[in-house]
């Protein structure tokens, strides 16, 4: 609201993104600021915990498979929690950029987008591209 108030802010398109403990949080926000957010992207993450969220966010998500610092199983269980709640099916198409895939069925205007690799706890290198198109798409 504050930067609303002082800057030209299209409240249809905020959108958030984190790293590592910063994912978590991204998650958290998603979850409970859902009616704020249109998107979130959280990276090497898990999470959100707890009951039902606020609002409706569409997600892309990003964890490599031999993360040392956040276990893989967190991302996996995040994945699962966004696509339960955005009412997505099992099926997946690839998506830009490599190696992520996105989900069939989920709900209108509430993709799940999923990136898996291999960088250990590192930031994907095509993260900022793959987030960026993301939200843009939206």
């Amino acid at each position: 609201a504050e930067l609303d108030a002082a800057a030209c802010v299209d409240l249809e398109r905020v959108f958030a993104t984190g790293h590592s403990s910063g994912g978590f949080f991204t998650n958290m926000l998603g979850c409970q600021r859902g009616e704020v957010l249109r998107a979130i992207a959280p990276v090497s993450a898990g999470g959100p915990f707890g009951g039902r969220c606020a609002g409706d966010v569409a997600v892309w998500l990003a964890h490599a498979e031999n993360d040392e610092t956040v276990a893989f199983q967190n991302g996996e269980q995040s994945r699962d929690r966004w696509l339960e709640a955005n009412g997505c099916n099992d099926a997946t198409v690839a998506s830009e950029p490599a190696p992520c895939v996105e989900y069939a069925g989920c709900a209108e205007g509430r993709p799940v987008r999923w990136c898996v690799y291999d960088d250990g706890h590192a930031w994907p290198e095509f993260g900022p591209v793959g987030i960026w198109s993301f939200f843009g798409a939206l």
